[in-house]
């Protein structure tokens, strides 16, 4: 049975840069950084990623974490506040859903 591990509404940055934002609290329920896993959205496969980001957004440097997945973006037509919520199935498959496109 699928966990929901994480939910949040996309921002503007999100959608017209075409990642999901994810936070350190949820990256130990995730495949490690940079490795390839399914993610199911509207009953398309895609291969995903999560990719650290440097940034001194707050006047130091850390990392932002992006959930990347080619043509999520473009086959799915997410917009700003849209409601997104992912779960886990196992270790290498994972399921997005959306409301309020």
């Amino acid at each position: 049975m699928a966990e929901q591990i994480y939910s949040r509404r996309l921002s503007g940055e999100e959608v017209e840069e075409k990642f999901i934002f994810i936070t350190k609290e949820v990256l130990g329920k995730l495949p490690t950084l940079n490795t390839k896993f399914n993610l199911v959205c509207e009953d398309q496969e895609y291969q995903a990623t999560i990719s650290a980001v440097s940034c001194d957004c707050i006047g130091t440097w850390h990392e932002h974490y992006h959930l990347n997945a080619n043509d999520l973006f473009e086959k799915n037509d997410f917009k700003k506040g849209a409601q997104i919520e992912l779960f886990r199935i196992d270790s290498s498959n994972y399921l997005l859903k959306a409301k309020n496109r």
